[in-house]
This record gives C-alpha cells, sequence and structure tokens, in this order.
C-alpha cells in the first residue's frame, strides 16, 4: 500500500487529521516530514502542524534521539505559544501539554535545570485553566504533580518529591470518589510511586503500605477487566518484592516475584511484543534476590534466561533491548565474582562494557553513566583477582566519568562519586597504598556527610559504611585509637538506624561489632574482643534463625574469629570448638554451594591445622592442611594454596613442600599480570621466602627478590613459556594443568650474573630470627655467614652515639670523648662480622651493600677495617638489589641543567616556627636555615643551567612541576622520616579528615600567630614519596638531598621501601645522596660544596662523595659530620 500516495490525497483534499494519524501509525519519521512539507504550502495549518511537531517529538523521544526530540518539541512550543496569545481557551492546554513533554525529556537527559522549569510552567498554566474549568483540567494538574514528583526524587529533592506526589495523591483521591472507574488506577499510580519514595528514604513500613492499598486496588481493578490491569497488579508486585528483599523477608519476596512472573508469562504468551520483556524484568530481579541469597545455581539460570530473551528481543529492535542485554551480562558478572567464575565475569563485563561503549558514541546523554557503572563492576573483578592495576585504571575512568557528569547534575551524581571513591579505597587498602586510601575515603564521607544533611534517610547508612571501610585502613596501618574511633562512630550509627528498621540494619551492627572484635583482640584487649564477638554472634545466630541462606556464613565467620581469638589466650578446647562448629557450617553450606563455600572450608581447615601445629598434634595437623591445599587448588585460589602448602612445609619440616609453596604463590603473581602492585602478594608470603634461606634451598633469587619489588626469586621464563603462561592468565581452568606441571618438575633457580667486577664486593645482610646473615656474592658463588643479634644492637649504640655528638655539638667544639668512644663502637662492631667477610671487605677496593629493613637503617659506612672508617678507606654504595645495582650501573649521568632548592621558607618573617597538634602538647620546631640559602645561591653559580628556588619562591608545586627537567637535583633544606621534603605553600591539595599514616601530623598541627592559629599546610607544602611515586626523571639524573633522615626508610613488604631514595631511583635517577640522620646547617653547606667540586671535574658520584667525606673528616674529626651521608646508586 503506497502511505505517501494516501497522506498527499489526504492532505490535498484538507484532511490533515487523516493524514497526521496515517503517519503515526507508519513511518513516522518520514511521512511526518512530507506532512509537514504539504501542510506548510497551506494557509491556517499551523495546528496540525503544531500536533505533527509534538508526535515527532514523541517519537524522537521513544527512539532516545533526544536532540531531534527537543528540537521538534520547542518548534511545537513556539507555534502553541503564538496560538495561545491570539486564544488561550484553546491553546493554552496545548502549550502545558508540550511542556510537561519537555520537562520529560529534561529530565531524561540529565538537564535538572530545565526540567524543573518546563513543568512548574506547566503546572501554572494547568493550575489556571482548573480554577477556570475544574471538572476537564484538574486531572491535567495532578498528571504534572506526579511528573515533578518523579524529578525531583530522582535529582535527590526528597522533600518536594514527596509533596507534589501527596498533593497529586489528593486530587486523584477527590477524582475517583467521584468517578472511580476511571480514576482508581490513578490514585494506584501515585500510591506507587509514594511507595518508591518511601523505600528510597529507608521508611519501609510506610511504603509497604501504600504498595499493599495499590495492589489491592489493582487487585480490585483486575477482577473488573483482567485484562487490562494484569500488567498494573505484577508491577506492584515486583516492587513489594523489591521492599521484601530490602527488607530480608526473602521468603515474601520470592513469593512476589513469581506471582508477578506468572502473570507476565500468560500475558506474554498473549501478546509477545508488549510483554515478554517483562518477563525477563522480573527474571532479573529474581535472579538478584537468588544471587543475595545464596541460591546461585537458581541465580544463574534465571539470569541465562533473562539474558537469552533479551539478545532475542534485541535482534529485532536492537536499539530498544540491547541496553537490557548489557544490564543482564553485568548482573551476571556480578554473580559469577561472587563464584569466583572469575574468567566468566571478565567475559560478560568486557561484553556488557563495549554494547555499552557503543551506545554511549550514539546517545551519551543516556549511556555514559552505565560505561562507568560497568567500569565499577570490572574494578571489583580486577581487585578480587589481584589484577590491581587493571583496577585502578577502571575505577579512575569510572571516577573521572562521574565527576564529568557530575559538573552538570551533582545532585544525581555526587552519590556516584562517592561509591566509586570507596571502591578505589579498598584497593589501595589492599594494595598497602594507604595514604591514597585514606584520601579516597575521606573524600567520599565528605559527600556522604554532606549528602546526609540534606537528605539524612537515605545517606546516613554511607556514612557508617564509610566509617567501618576507614576503620579497617586504620587497623591495616597500625592506627588502632584512629581505628576504633571510626568503628564506634560506624557502630553507632547503625545501632540508631536499627532502631527504626531492625530487618535491614541489625546485620550491619553485628559486622561493625564483628570488626571491632578483630580490632580489640589485635590490640590484646581480648575481654573486649570477645564480647564484641559474642554480641555479633547473637545478632548473626538470630538472624539465622529466619534467614539460614544469608546468614548461616556469617555466624560461621565470628566462630572462626572467636577460635581465633580462644588460640591466641591458650584456651585450646574453646578454639577447637568454634573452629569446628564453623568448619561444619561452612561444609553444609559448600555442599549446596561449592563455588561460593569451598574456600571458606579450606580456610577454618587452615586455621585449624594451625592450632593442631601449635597443640603438638603435627597428624592432625597435616591431615587438615593437606586437604585445605586440595581445595585451593580445586578452586584456583593459589595465593591461599601457597600458604597452606606454606603451613604444611612448617609442620612436616618438609623442603618439597616449602618449593611448592613459592612455586604456588610466584604463579599465583604471573596469573594476575600484576605489575604496579605486585610486591603486596610478595608481602604477605615473604615468610616462604625467609624459610627457603633458613631452610638452604635457595638464596640468591630469594635475596633479590626479597629486595626489588619487580622480582619474584624462580627465573620464570625458562619453566613457563610465554604462550602458555599468556593463555593460563585468560584462561583459570588452564592455569590447573600449569600448576599441574611446575609443582611435578624440578626448576631451576636463579643464576648469579656472570662477569661481576672482582675488585667489588657485594654483601647482603638479612635477619633470620633472632640472627642476622650475611651473603657474599661473588661470580658464580655466594657464600653464607652467621652474624649474632650483637650486630643488630652493637650498630643501634653507634646510632645513639652520633645522636650525642649532635647534641654535644651544640655545647661544645671539644667532642673527643664522644668520637673516641664511636670509634671504639664501630671497632667493635665490626668484630661481629665473621673475619672471612673482614677479610673479603679489606681485599677489594668497592663495597656494595644490600641491607634488609632491619639493617637498611644502620651507619654500615662506619665500619671499620684496621681501625678506619670503610667509607673513607674505600668507595661504599648501597643498592636495593644487584638486580637494580647492575640496572644503575648502566644508567649515564650527564649535567646538563640543574634545580637547585635552598631553605624553602613561607613567606613570613619570623626565623623560627613552633607547631603543635590542636590536641597535643609536643611541639617540634622549624628553623631557618642561612646557610642552606646560601648553599644553594653558592651553587647556582658552579653547576650547570641552574633554576634556582629560594625561599617563598620553593613552593612544593614549583618543585614537582621542576624536578622532571634537570639531570642535577640538589635540596637543601628540611627532610623528615624518609619520606618528606619540606617546601614551602600552602598546600592546595586534598584536606584530610582523618590522620593517616606516620607523616599525618603535619596537615594538623598549627601554630600561634597573633593570637590566631595558623595550619602548618597554609605555610607550607611536605611533598612525600607519594606524591613522587609517578613522577618521572630525567633519565640518569643524579639526586643529592642535603636534609636532615632523607636517607631512611620504612618498609612496605615485598621488597618495597617506602622512602625517597627508592622513588627518585625507580623514576630514573641514577645516583640518590641522602642522609641517615638529622644534619648541620652549616657543616652540610661544606659538605656539599666539596661533593659538587670533586663531581663536576670527576663525574663519579661515589668518588666525589668519599672525598666530601674525607674533607669533612680532616676538618671536623667529629663522625656525625661525615658519617651520616649515604649513597644508594652505582660505584661510578
Amino acid at each position: 500500500m503506497n502511505w505517501k500516495k494516501i497522506i498527499t490525497s489526504a492532505i490535498r483534499k484538507g484532511n490533515l487529521d487523516l493524514a497526521l494519524r496515517i503517519a503515526v501509525k507508519v513511518d513516522p519519521e518520514e511521512l511526518f516530514l512530507l506532512l509537514k512539507n504539504f501542510s506548510e504550502e497551506k494557509e491556517d495549518c499551523t495546528t496540525h502542524i503544531a500536533a505533527f511537531l509534538d508526535k515527532l517529538g514523541t517519537f524522537y523521544q521513544h527512539t532516545q534521539r533526544f536532540s531531534e526530540a527537543e528540537k521538534a518539541y520547542n518548534e511545537a512550543l513556539e507555534k502553541y505559544t503564538n496560538l495561545a496569545q491570539q486564544n488561550p481557551d484553546v491553546y493554552a492546554f496545548h502549550v502545558a501539554t508540550i511542556l510537561n513533554s519537555l520537562g520529560t525529556l529534561f529530565s531524561d537527559t540529565g538537564k535538572s535545570f530545565e526540567a524543573e522549569k518546563a513543568y512548574k510552567e506547566a503546572l501554572e498554566i494547568r493550575k489556571n485553566l482548573a480554577k477556570q474549568n475544574p471538572r476537564i483540567y484538574t486531572p491535567d494538574v495532578a498528571v504534572t504533580l506526579n511528573n515533578l514528583g518523579i524529578f525531583y526524587k530522582n535529582t535527590g529533592n526528597l522533600p518536594e518529591a514527596e509533596k507534589a506526589y501527596k498533593e497529586a495523591l489528593r486530587i486523584r483521591r477527590n477524582l475517583a470518589e467521584e468517578n472511580p472507574d476511571v480514576y482508581t488506577s490513578y490514585v494506584a499510580i501515585t500510591l506507587n510511586n509514594l511507595g518508591v519514595l518511601y523505600q528510597d528514604t529507608q521508611r519501609f513500613s510506610l511504603a509497604e503500605k501504600v504498595y499493599k492499598e495499590a495492589l489491592k486496588k489493582y487487585r480490585a481493578l483486575e477482577n473488573k477487566n483482567n485484562k487490562i490491569y494484569v500488567h498494573y497488579t505484577a508491577s506492584i508486585l515486583i516492587n513489594l518484592g523489591n521492599l521484601c528483599e530490602i527488607m530480608q523477608r526473602f521468603s515474601e519476596a520470592e513469593k512476589a516475584y513469581k506471582e508477578a512472573l506468572k502473570k507476565y508469562r500468560i500475558l506474554a504468551g498473549e501478546n509477545p511484543e508488549a510483554y515478554t520483556h517483562y518477563v525477563a524484568a522480573t527474571l532479573y530481579n529474581i535472579g538478584v534476590l537468588y544471587k543475595n541469597t545464596q541460591k546461585v545455581d537458581e541465580a544463574e539460570n534465571v539470569q541465562s534466561e533473562a539474558l537469552e530473551i533479551y539478545k532475542e528481543l534485541a535482534q529485532k529492535n536492537p536499539d530498544v533491548y540491547t541496553p537490557y542485554v548489557a544490564l543482564t551480562l553485568n548482573n551476571l558478572g556480578l554473580l559469577y565474582n561472587d563464584t569466583q567464575k572469575f574468567n566468566d565475569a571478565e567475559n560478560v563485563y568486557a561484553e556488557a562494557l563495549e554494547m555499552y561503549r557503543a551506545l554511549k558514541s550514539q546517545n551519551p546523554d543516556a549511556y555514559t553513566h552505565y560505561v562507568a557503572v560497568t567500569l565499577n563492576n570490572a574494578g571489583i573483578l580486577y581487585k578480587n583477582i589481584q589484577k590491581f592495576l587493571e583496577a585502578e585504571k577502571a575505577y579512575k575512568e569510572a571516577l573521572e566519568i562521574y565527576r564529568t557528569l557530575a559538573q552538570q547534575n551533582p545532585e544525581i551524581y555526587a552519590p556516584d562519586i562517592a561509591l566509586t571513591l570507596n571502591n578505589l579505597g579498598l584497593l589501595y587498602n589492599d594494595t598497602q597504598k594507604f595514604d591514597e586510601a585514606e584520601k579516597a575515603y575521606s573524600k567520599a564521607l565528605e559527600i556522604y556527610k554532606e549528602l546526609a544533611e540534606e537528605n539524612p534517610q537515605v545517606y546516613t547508612s554511607y556514612v557508617a559504611a564509610t566509617l567501618n571501610n576507614l576503620g579497617t585502613l586504620y587497623h591495616d596501618t597500625g592506627k588502632s585509637f584512629e581505628a576504633e574511633k571510626a568503628y564506634s562512630k560506624a557502630l553507632e550509627i547503625y545501632k540508631e538506624l536499627a532502631e527504626e528498621n531492625p530487618e535491614v540494619y541489625t546485620s550491619y551492627v553485628a559486622n561493625v561489632l564483628n570488626n571491632l572484635g578483630v580490632l580489640y583482640e589485635y590490640t590484646q584487649r581480648f575481654s573486649l574482643a570477645g564480647k564484641a564477638y559474642k554480641e555479633s554472634l547473637e545478632i548473626y545466630r538470630t538472624l539465622t534463625q529466619r534467614t539460614p541462606e544469608v546468614y548461616t556464613s556469617y555466624v560461621a565467620n565470628v566462630l572462626n574469629n572467636l577460635g581465633v581469638l580462644a588460640w591466641s589466650t591458650q584456651r585450646f578446647l574453646e578454639a577447637e570448638t568454634h573452629y569446628k562448629e564453623a568448619l561444619k557450617m561452612y561444609r553444609i553450606l559448600a555442599k549446596e554451594n561449592p563455588d561460593v563455600y569451598t574456600f571458606h572450608v579450606a580456610l577454618t581447615l587452615n586455621n585449624l591445622g594451625v592450632f593442631y601445629t601449635d597443640t603438638q598434634s603435627p597428624t592432625e595437623a597435616e591431615k587438615a592442611y593437606t586437604e585445605a591445599l586440595e581445595k585451593y587448588k580445586k578452586i584456583r585460589s593459589w595465593f591461599y594454596a601457597a600458604k597452606a602448602a606454606h603451613n604444611l612445609s612448617e609442620n612436616s619440616f618438609d623442603k618439597k613442600c616449602l618449593e611448592d609453596a613459592r612455586k604456588l604463590f610466584e604463579l599465583a603473581i604471573l596469573f594476575s599480570k600484576e605489575e604496579k602492585y605486585k610486591y603486596n602478594p610478595k608481602r604477605t608470603n615473604e615468610k616462604i621466602y625467609l624459610n627457603l634461606i633458613e631452610q638452604n634451598v635457595d638464596y640468591f633469587g630469594v635475596l633479590e627478590a626479597l629486595r626489588d619489588p619487580e622480582l619474584l626469586s624462580l627465573p620464570w621464563s625458562q619453566i613457563v613459556s610465554w604462550k602458555e603462561l599468556e593463555r593460563a592468565q585468560k584462561d583459570i581452568d588452564f592455569q590447573k594443568t600449569v600448576v599441574d606441571t611446575v609443582l611435578g618438575k624440578k626448576v631451576p633457580h636463579i643464576r648469579i650474573p656472570e662477569n661481576l667486577p672482582e675488585d667489588v664486593v657485594f654483601i647482603y645482610i638479612q635477619k633470620l630470627q633472632d640472627y642476622f646473615f650475611f651473603f657474599v656474592v661473588g661470580n658464580n658463588s655466594i657464600k653464607k655467614f652467621k652474624c649474632e643479634k650483637e650486630f643488630f644492637s652493637s650498630g643501634g649504640r653507634l646510632l645513639y652515639n652520633l645522636s650525642v655528638q649532635q647534641w654535644a655539638a651544640k655545647k661544645t667544639d671539644d667532642l673527643s670523648y664522644v668520637t673516641e668512644k664511636f670509634d671504639d663502637l664501630s671497632r667493635k662492631w665490626s668484630e661481629t662480622l665473621h673475619k672471612n667477610i673482614r677479610n673479603e671487605i679489606q681485599e677489594k677496593n668497592y663495597v656494595v651493600f644490600f641491607p634488609d629493613p632491619y639493617c637498611s637503617f644502620l651507619p654500615l659506612e662506619a665500619l671499620q677495617i684496621d681501625g678506619k672508617s670503610l667509607c673513607v678507606e674505600k668507595t661504599v654504595v648501597r643498592a636495593a638489589s644487584l638486580h637494580q645495582f647492575l640496572r644503575l650501573s648502566e644508567r649515564n649521568h650527564h649535567f646538563s641543567s640543574s634545580l637547585i632548592v635552598g631553605n624553602p621558607w613561607p613567606g613570613c618573617d619570623k626565623k623560627k616556627l613552633v607547631y603543635a597538634l590542636p590536641s597535643g602538647s609536643e611541639q617540634f620546631r622549624i628553623s631557618f636555615l642561612d646557610e642552606a640559602e646560601k648553599e644553594a645561591r653558592a651553587l647556582a653559580g658552579k653547576l650547570p643551567d641552574a633554576a634556582v628556588l629560594l625561599k617563598q619562591e620553593a613552593t612544593g608545586e614549583r618543585f614537582l612541576s621542576e624536578v622532571s627537567r634537570h639531570s642535577l637535583i640538589h635540596f637543601s633544606g628540611h627532610g623528615s622520616l624518609g619520606r618528606i621534603l619540606f617546601l614551602a605553600g600552602p598546600l592546595k591539595g586534598f584536606p584530610l579528615q582523618f590522620e593517616p599514616e606516620e607523616f599525618s601530623y603535619l596537615r594538623k598541627a598549627e601554630r600561634s600567630n597573633g593570637g590566631k592559629r595558623v595550619n602548618m599546610m597554609e605555610e607550607w607544602h611536605p611533598i612525600t614519596d607519594l606524591d613522587l611515586y609517578d613522577v618521572k626523571l630525567t633519565d640518569g639524573a643524579v639526586v643529592f638531598l642535603n636534609a636532615c633522615e632523607t636517607g631512611q626508610h620504612s618498609y612496605a613488604g615485598g621488597g618495597y621501601s617506602q622512602g625517597l631514595p627508592a622513588v627518585f631511583l625507580k623514576n630514573g635517577a641514577h645516583s640518590v645522596v641522602s642522609s641517615l640522620i638529622p644534619i648541620f646547617d652549616n657543616s652540610s653547606k661544606e659538605v656539599a660544596l666539596h661533593f659538587y667540586e670533586n663531581l663536576l671535574s670527576t663525574r663519579s658520584v661515589s668518588q666525589s662523595l668519599r672525598k666530601a667525606r674525607i674533607w669533612a673528616k680532616d676538618k671536623y674529626k667529629a663522625q656525625i659530620y661525615w658519617i651520616p651521608y649515604i649513597h644508594y646508586g652505582p660505584l661510578l
């Protein structure tokens, strides 16, 4: 049939209404345009053109072509507005209708200001019309109020939403009294909207009440006219199901969902085009319910059915149903992640993300948000499988998207920003980036607190959740006081919420109590731990009686913790009882859901094994460890399998088990593809490395892995082919094949590099239990020497002597007593070394130390050879590992330009600033360093192409912007803890709400200034190793940190040393010269000047430092002036 011909004929005959009706039913876009062209040829067609534009706008809106819809509506609005000026009684109604449509369009596309404006204009017009003719126009007032309510709810303005809904409900109840057949359904619609609002604001009893009233009305209407209202009844049943699920009345939720599903299946059988997608949506909800109640098989079945339906629908109508396919894939990903089907989860997330990115490119207003949601979910997956780099990348992209969206609609997207920050915090906490974790949590907390002030019923619980996360962070970083404070506040909030909604929040109370129990146990407040655990257990046992499918696992978890507590307090019978009860529960759960609970069975078996080992029951321990190991292997949980194998080796003193443990956890790292945070899993398994050394299984590879965050202890390229490894990284099932192969064969160890220089002695120092071992490396050999713990205490006495020298130097010029004492201590310290080590050092010209974390802060350079300090007689350097040393030796330093920072100081005229914490009496002073400024000015005339930053010009921002550009970097100022350089402020970065790790007191400290309190960050900008972590340097740069304590570092585990030297070397430096302890302003200036005088002529950092030491020793004699300097870098 030629519709164009029919429409053309109708238009030419003046029957525009007929043409319009045909166009709507056939090909709206093409035929509407045809109609418009013909209509504009005729006079007096403005009404028809406006009507056509209205219909065209609706068509575009339904097909999600929002910009075209807006254009069509605005054209229609313009025409109707002109008509209304001439004849308001006829056309004002149409103006209001278009404004209402525009309001809905603007609301859907996130244009909140425009949406509210359009709705309010429509409401005003309709209210005026209703005053003139209430019988006709009052229903339209209710329609706009209802739409306004939806808009306010979606934009977080919940009080206004409730107000609009209630006014609409009042109007519709009045209309229904007069005409129930027409308006009862509208009453039910508004009741349903109110129910959703009450549900979102945690007023669950009110939500249930209005849902049930709406349901009752729809059931009555259904009985009168079944086919029209069955859909509405099913819709309310789904909402009731959601509510019951939130209130953890899972059987009621399932019953409601299943009734809705039954109705939709019947409707879909009669009218598949209209109702099949509702079947899929209901299956989706049931899948979420089954997932949350641990019915994972059923969940996967119904989600898969929903996915299949949506895919079939999307083949016919991709524009409409592709988003639902992506949504269901997302939910399947959550299920697969929870059941440890990580490969499946990664695949469905990738498919969902691809779909959403494609949809976003076509319609960014509608789908950008969903890209971020999927990225967030993918980030959680990557975190769980220890692909930390990918997790961080996914979270950061999601965060960037949400922040961009929030610029236009902060009220909508601020909660998403906070959620993503919370996820980032969890990732950073797990990967030991505690400062970053705290920043993320604190910003999330700030956002949630602001949201909770406006909508406490919605967001107060999120404040508590973030506080709980912060508590875990502080616990993990040893900040027990702050952890208890955060947990206690979270507990207080949850208890208040539980009083109002016990069905929802009681479980959260139990969770925080359990966390508090762990904290109390860690701080050895065992009675408080027991009390918290028992209260948590009591709550979970009560919840389990009502919903065993959800809470039995929580009971078992607390029992496990109680077992650990009893074991720690020597109540062994009680510990065994708790472990066995937990194990029994987990075994039952694992029979029903092995994917979820096999891990917990293995974990409890491992705990039992530890218990049996400590109670001298090796046979029982071996049995428990062996079963745990097999289960971990079965579920491909390789990191935990490594721990079980290690425990088994310690129980049986079996070297093969120990080797297996190493293979398992290093394979786990390789499978994860992790690079940036590789040190984190190494940290948790360091004991395996130490046992390998202790039992003489392997030395060199293990010593290197213990010191270098990038290295593993085995030569994996010789053990597993890249092709096999790449496949295993993508295919979890194939991982077991690789594991079985590697465990079944003898593997090579890492060999010492060939052609090491003969005149260099390489010395590793490693603490093992109460002893220190020295490993001397030569070509194709490594020798192990045992040293008593006296080595450590003697080195500590030398450090103390240096502090005495520092104090005495301020009082007198005669330091002979303490310097002679230092020489005597140094001689005795050196004598603790094995004579073969002393001989090796004496015979060689160069010494390279690779100290472990316990020895890195000792003045190793002060060891003596023939009564003379090592650093004067020999060239002495340090490195993290031989691997790092050889890499640094290949870097070519060059001195093309210099950055010189001297005496950073805030813009004030005082020479000494005294700061203290607001809550503390302890003060710390920062003094103006005249000599540091002179040092910088003197160097500016000697060093090439110098950029000089002095006093208030030496800001943190300037330093960070300049440091990458120069090949010589000299800092002369204040430093602290090996991690901080004090630059001039102010600090414009992130204001933290809680105390972070060791250097955070700086951010809270303040001083008095003329009766006012000045925060330290208003005057200073402390640059830390974390600030510099990703700041690349000019390759081969030489860095001299002529400041106090810049050579110290704190150990994060797995070979990763937090500290300024470690970060500078990681980022491209050739050498870093720094100081182990506080140094003097004047003498350090002279040391620096002599260092650079030699450096510019010899081009050797190590020789220049040695000559500067000799000069300082000759002038000052006292060791405090020349011993503290250390050099990380090569021998050149």
